[in-house]
């Protein structure tokens, strides 16, 4: 597909619908850079042409601002993003990651996914080399007088012990 202006390859393609009625808006990296054709062609039907007056003028107020310390190259401000929580282009990822990255961990609980582990069929040797392993690690744990480790290492040696058993 091309870019509705300037006929380059599109590469960020912006879908809006309203009711029954769908638009669809094609932009090359070029124009895509450039928000005032994104508000020209896309937001003038959607808010009428007197609040995107109104809203280019609060933006450009909010970038002229001295305490902000963060505004991407499409002139989305740390501030604005606070309020809307929505992003301007894919260069606000990195602008603002550790925003993001904050928001991510106090929704997630963390960054990192801790999903259900699959029940992989374990051979024997494997479970004996868990078991060496625990055995060695229960003894550290008893050196160092760290009896709660311990009793959870106990605890799994007994768990595979049984399922060793059952092999």
């Amino acid at each position: 597909m091309t870019c509705d202006f300037c006929n380059n390859i599109a590469i960020i393609f912006i879908t809006h619908a309203v009711g029954g009625d769908v638009e669809n808006i094609c932009l090359c990296e070029e124009c895509s850079k450039d928000q005032s054709l994104i508000v020209k062609k896309g937001l003038t039907e959607i808010l009428g042409e007197g609040d995107i007056v109104a809203e280019e003028n609060e933006m450009n107020s909010v970038k002229e601002s001295p305490n902000l310390s963060k505004t991407c190259i499409c002139g989305l401000t740390l501030e604005v993003l606070q309020k809307t929580g929505r992003l301007g282009c894919p260069k606000c990822y990195q602008t603002f990651k550790s925003e993001i990255q904050d928001r991510i961990v106090k929704s997630h609980n963390g960054v990192e996914h801790k999903g259900k582990q699959i029940d992989i069929p374990m051979t024997l040797e494997t479970l004996k080399e868990r078991r060496e392993a625990l055995e060695q690690k229960l003894q550290a744990a008893i050196a160092s007088e760290e009896f709660e480790e311990a009793a959870r290492m106990r605890d799994l040696i007994v768990s595979l012990d049984t399922q060793i058993a059952k092999i």
